[in-house]
């Protein structure tokens, strides 16, 4: 836009140009004309007598001027400021002066004027107050009448030059000026400067006529900047002076300080004023309050923080106070839990509040907050999306664009972050970090303090309910009373929700008291409850290492068990009762919150546990000491009974006892024998064999500190002796001797001399018999089918010899496992009769079975069983002469009040001697007769018959008499 004369330009753009000049001379005081360019100067005539204006035409063109003569009745202001010089006559001076009037009234431009009046002086000073230039008298002369002109036209373009200097300076103060300059009438701006126009972001041409005045503003102060414009057109203010914020082309907001000044504007009201863009200073400003807001709310947070000693209600005060001292979208406050390796949101104030979940925790090292927090650094991010660090842990509810994190510490460790966040790009700048940086600091020493202030104030009360536990303790041995007033104790110290104490019995925990659980529901079952240890982390724990566990979060311990009902135990802590180092039971305290929990409530209920186990040590020493007092005097008095019934059954001991039992000092009298020993002294020995039995005791006795063992073979009697010292108080050194009658021993020993004799014959024979057949076979080929008869007689001989020994052998392993099955017991012996047919055939004696009146069923081996008819039968058969007779028969009999299976094998054979029958079992045993005869066996036989039979609950009975037979009987339980 340029600022040219009225001669160039838009109409609008003219006008404006010119109310623009009208308003700076309002503002500045000062008349600024508008310039005029003319090639030749043109005079304006109104004269109403006739010969008078053509006389005056024709001297005024004359001197080469232009001359225009309107009717007197044409008093358009537009055909006036066509000329540079009005001459009226006296009779139409009047009409001119209010046309003069008229004109400068509306700020129009009027050129000036000159009065040509009859006669010479009359009423001159009256034309030039009313505003004409000059006065000329009639009849003028044309000389003077065209120098009075020129004088006027000259004093006329002076003026006009001076005006469009001082228009060019105008125009170059208001297109140079920083200073914002506008002009509009009405809702439309005519007028703008450059600067003006650029701080929107316009380009002028894009405004002037274009725009309203609150095109620009800011929505929020519209309605304030419309009712300022409208005061002053309505004549309300002439001036206003105010600041209002601005949109700029690019929608960014700029503040403006606005000069306003009504103008006339073509017969309207306009206004014309200037802009100052303050933005800078408005920042300034905001610093400045926002300074002096944050030094205000320092000096709250440090009042609020020295003004408690409550750490929640410290956070939430700090974060509340934060929020809305600064207006923030968003502040939270978050503490590290070092059991959770993350950081719990505490407390938070703002527009976020409702969207976080009240449980609210970021893993440390994980978004923004965890990176402040194990980096121990400030972290700024205007544009969240830009940092790859930032996590938006809920992105369908929070619409986080920057945020703020700055750490709280306590000297060098970080135990928390202050969090800010905002919904808007940029949002916070350096003071922002500066003066959280100085709050996070103010908090950490809060923190520390109530830190500080809360572990003495906990140790003062852990040491007062010691105190008093302890009294408790050492006041009442009743069990029951002191654990009740431990629990009483414990309730002031950890802050659980619910207590309880439990004892091992066995593989369980048993819980014997309980506090809290009315409020859950769970008062009635909890008491007696039975826990097994097994199914418990934190019991088999404490079990395994004896000391007290903790479980912050029971969800988040995979080991930890969840009962159905028992949910809302969410944090655990609790510490083994032991007692002389076993752990004996259990102090639990159970909590409805995660993180309820840390390694200080552990140290602080292992102490009252350590009360719990010495109170229970007290009561069962206290129990014992009663009971001990209760039975001392039963065993006074039952002392004297004790060692007379001790010293009864000693010498019933002594008497009942077929060893025989002497005590003698180390010279070897006798001071004590019991009946066999005495017998054997005094009556059953030979006067030789007693004296000999004397000499023996005398000489261990004296040996009684080595212990000596000694065998004494008398007549028919052999005697292992052994002696030792007796400990005790007596002045007399006294000694034992014990004499064990091993006669049969020494017999069975003999006996198994014999055997291994035997054996050993019967195993040379077959063998000696086996090589001599061998020996022929090799020699005869011829006659090798004559000798293999006889050889595998021999064979099988050696066979049954082995494996008698080998059955032997295994049942006394243990290795003999019976497989019972349902049998008859007549088809069992009916079988056994079959196999020894032939053998009886040949010997030539008769086989017979009886059948039973009805079946016989036992539950037996039957493998068993057939070996134990066969070694029966064998026997027979063996034993009987040619020309006897064996009997096998079946039945059932009575013995001990109920019925049993008998299988019965009888002979007529040589009989056994009435002293060899109770031996006839034993292993190895051979009677005199067959060895005599030199029928073959090995003495086992029976001895396995007698051992399979009582395997199957059964025994076995034999008679006999010396030349007339024998009749083995087997007793087998019925079958059920």
């Amino acid at each position: 836009m340029s600022l040219d004369g009225p001669g160039s330009g838009h109409p609008r753009q003219q006008a404006g140009y010119r109310a623009l000049l009208q308003g700076a001379e309002a503002v500045w005081g000062t008349e600024v004309s508008a310039p005029r360019k003319n090639d030749q100067h043109t005079i304006a005539l109104l004269c109403h007598d006739p010969a008078d204006r053509r006389r005056l035409v024709r001297a005024v063109e004359a001197a080469g001027y232009r001359v225009i003569v309107p009717s007197p009745e044409e008093t358009d202001p537009l055909v006036w400021s066509r000329a540079d010089l009005v001459i009226v006559d006296e009779a139409t001076a009047q009409q001119w002066k209010e046309v003069l009037l008229s004109t400068r009234t509306r700020d129009w431009e009027v050129p000036p004027s000159m009065v040509i009046a009859l006669p010479r002086g009359k009423d001159a000073v009256r034309w030039l107050e009313a505003g004409f230039d000059d006065v000329i008298w009639l009849p003028p002369a044309d000389t003077e009448l065209i120098a009075r002109l020129r004088i006027l036209l000259q004093l006329r373009d002076r003026a006009e030059e001076r005006g469009r200097q001082q228009v060019e300076i105008a125009r170059t103060l208001l297109e140079h000026s920083p200073v914002g300059v506008y002009f509009f009438v009405e809702d439309r701006i005519i007028y703008v400067n450059r600067a003006l126009a650029e701080w929107f972001g316009y380009r002028p041409e894009e405004v002037i006529g274009k725009m309203s005045p609150l095109d620009v503003v800011h929505p929020e102060d519209r309605s304030e900047v419309q009712e300022r414009i409208r005061q002053r057109l309505a004549g309300e203010a002439e001036s206003a002076h105010y600041v209002f914020r601005g949109v700029r082309k690019d929608g960014t907001v700029i503040y403006c300080e606005a000069f306003g000044h009504r103008v006339d504007y073509e017969g309207r009201p306009a206004i014309v004023g200037t802009l100052i863009d303050v933005t800078e200073w408005k920042q300034t400003e905001e610093m400045l309050r926002r300074s002096v807001s944050q030094l205000i709310l320092l000096h709250q947070v440090g009042r609020e923080i020295a003004a408690t000693m409550d750490l929640e209600a410290l956070i939430q005060q700090a974060v509340r106070l934060i929020q809305q001292a600064f207006g923030y979208h968003h502040v939270a406050l978050f503490l590290l839990d070092q059991e959770r390796n993350a950081l719990v949101m505490r407390a938070r104030a703002g527009q976020f509040v409702d969207l976080f979940p009240p449980d609210h925790q970021v893993p440390l090292g994980k978004g923004l907050v965890g990176w402040a927090a194990k980096h121990g650094e400030r972290e700024l991010a205007n544009d969240v999306s830009k940092d790859p660090r930032y996590i938006n842990f809920y992105p369908d509810r929070i619409p986080t664009r920057s945020e703020l994190c700055v750490p709280i510490r306590i000297g060098n460790e970080v135990i928390g972050v202050l969090d800010t966040q905002s919904p808007d790009l940029n949002a916070f700048d350096e003071s922002d970090v500066m003066v959280m940086a100085t709050l996070a600091d103010q908090i950490g020493v809060a923190i520390h303090n109530i830190r500080l202030y809360r572990a003495e104030q906990r140790e003062r009360e852990l040491a007062e309910a010691l105190a008093e536990t302890a009294a408790v303790v050492g006041g009442t041995l009743d069990l029951g009373q002191v654990l009740e007033g431990i629990l009483n104790q414990v309730q002031r110290v950890v802050a659980g929700d619910a207590f309880n104490i439990s004892l091992i019995e066995g593989d369980h925990a048993r819980i014997v008291r309980a506090r809290g659980y009315e409020r859950v529901g769970k008062a009635t079952e909890i008491l007696d409850l039975s826990i097994p240890l097994h199914s418990l982390y934190g019991l088999s724990k404490m079990v395994q290492t004896g000391a007290p566990v903790v479980v912050p979060d029971t969800a988040a311990e995979r080991r930890w068990v969840h009962k159905p009902g028992w949910e809302w135990i969410r944090s655990y802590v609790g510490a083994p009762i032991r007692v002389k180092g076993l752990t004996v039971g259990f102090l639990n305290v159970d909590g409805t919150r995660p993180g309820q929990f840390g390694p200080e409530d552990a140290r602080r209920l292992q102490a009252f546990a350590d009360q719990v186990g010495t109170a229970i040590e007290n009561a069962r020493l206290y129990q014992q000491l009663q009971k001990y007092a209760e039975d001392l005097e039963m065993r006074v008095q039952e002392r004297t009974a004790q060692l007379a019934a001790q010293y009864a059954r000693l010498e019933a001991i002594l008497r009942s006892t077929t060893d025989g039992i002497v005590v003698a000092d180390r010279q070897g009298n006798i001071h004590q024998a019991n009946p066999v020993a005495q017998a054997w002294l005094e009556r059953t020995l030979s006067i030789d064999d007693a004296r000999r039995l004397r000499e023996v005791i005398r000489d261990l006795a004296a040996r009684a500190e080595e212990r000596p063992e000694e065998v004494l073979e008398l007549t028919g009697l052999d005697l292992e002796m052994r002696a030792a010292p007796i400990a005790g108080g007596e002045r007399e050194e006294l000694a034992v001797v014990a004499i064990h009658d091993v006669t049969r021993l020494r017999a069975l020993d003999r006996m198994r001399s014999r055997f291994i004799s035997n054996i050993s014959h019967e195993l040379r024979t077959p063998l000696a018999t086996i090589k001599l057949y061998a020996s022929l076979m090799r020699r005869q080929p011829a006659h090798w089918a004559e000798h293999l008869k006889p050889l595998e007689r021999e064979v099988d001989r050696l066979v049954e010899l082995v494996e008698d020994i080998l059955e032997f052998s295994r049942i006394d392993a243990g290795r003999v496992a019976l497989s019972l099955e349902k049998t008859s017991l007549h088809r069992l012996a009916q079988s056994a009769v079959e196999r020894h047919r032939v053998m009886a055939q040949e010997k030539g004696i008769t086989l017979e079975q009886r059948p039973p009146e009805e079946e016989v069923v036992v539950e037996v081996d039957p493998e068993r069983m057939r070996e134990v008819l066969d070694n029966l039968m064998t026997n027979a058969i063996r034993y009987t002469p040619s020309g006897g007779r064996v009997t096998v028969s079946v039945g059932r009999k009575e013995a001990e009040d109920r019925m049993w299976a008998v299988v019965t094998v009888a002979d007529t054979g040589i009989g056994i001697p009435e002293e060899e029958l109770p031996f006839i079992f034993d292993r190895f045993f051979r009677g005199e007769t067959p060895r005599r005869m030199q029928i073959p066996g090995t003495g086992l036989g029976l001895a396995i018959v007698k051992e399979l039979v009582e395997m199957h609950g059964g025994w076995v009975t034999v008679e006999s008499k010396e030349g007339e037979g024998s009749t083995f009987t087997v007793w087998l339980p019925l079958a059920g």
